[in-house]
């Protein structure tokens, strides 16, 4: 059939004929509702995902030219920090920030 919510209500009259008792037809709500928002979800984490790896391998490149990069948009955990981040704890602050490296002869 090309209706399904006819073809929904012929398979529950057929249920009721056949056995008395209506059968359930379908899926509930809810759970489309879930599969749905943790879809989103998941589309909304690979996306930010995408765009931190596309901002590592943009500061690879550059360390690979010989350029400076700009560490510090990077947070300890790898994440992209925004402007938003400017007031970090303690505990969150990179640890090797401002320390000087000395460099080692060949």
């Amino acid at each position: 059939m090309a209706d399904p919510q006819l073809a929904a209500g012929l398979q529950a009259m057929i249920g009721k004929i056949n056995t008395d008792t209506w059968p359930t037809i379908g899926q509930s709500g809810e759970k489309v509702l879930v599969r749905k928002f943790q879809h989103d979800n998941l589309v909304t984490r690979r996306d930010a995902l995408k765009e931190r790896l596309n901002l590592v391998e943009e500061l690879l490149a550059k360390l690979g030219a010989g350029e400076d990069i700009d560490i510090d948009k990077l947070a300890v955990d790898g994440t992209v920090k925004d402007d938003k981040d400017a007031d970090l704890s303690e505990k969150d602050k990179d640890p090797i920030k401002d320390k000087t490296v000395e460099p080692v002869a060949p």
